[in-house]
């Protein structure tokens, strides 16, 4: 049984294939990374139009 899997792995890094799923991976991982980095920044940028929103209204209250 041992054999077999050595046999396969051999296979496995003979075949051209192995750098294309190497390369695919580092590839979704960048564009994983781009797209955490939009979404926090988007996210600040969000929290910053509600907490001005927030404070517009809260200066039309009347003066409590």
């Amino acid at each position: 049984m041992s054999h077999g899997v050595l046999e396969s792995i051999r296979r496995f890094l003979k075949n051209d294939d192995g750098p294309t799923a190497i390369e695919y991976a580092v590839m979704l991982g960048v564009i994983v990374i781009f797209c955490l980095a939009v979404l926090f920044n988007l996210g600040e940028v969000q929290n910053g139009i509600w907490q001005e929103s927030g404070e517009a209204l809260s200066g039309m209250g009347g003066g409590d």
